[in-house]
């Protein structure tokens, strides 16, 4: 018996990363280089306990519909990041 998952948004444009993100049902691949690259920052320093929380404000700051205690951020290569919604 197949899962039911659902539909992948995919993204180019910082609208429809807004209007998928105000969605919050389904995860979100962002396509667009430079609009992918503060994501990716914050992916990759999450590690860090000071850095990822400074690199996920200045996201925030810049796009407030995304709030980093809904969405798991995961960097794919070549340069995707897809925002999961924690369930």
């Amino acid at each position: 018996m197949a899962a039911d998952y659902p539909p992948i948004i995919r993204v180019k444009q910082r609208e429809e990363l807004v209007a998928a993100l105000k969605l919050r049902t389904a995860p979100i691949v962002i396509e667009d280089e430079e609009l992918a690259r503060p994501f990716e920052r914050c992916a990759r320093m999450q590690r860090w306990s000071m850095v990822g929380p400074i690199a996920t404000f200045l996201i925030m700051r810049s796009l407030p519909e995304f709030k980093r205690t809904e969405w798991r951020v995961d960097v794919v290569p070549p340069h995707k990041i897809i925002l999961t919604p924690w369930r």
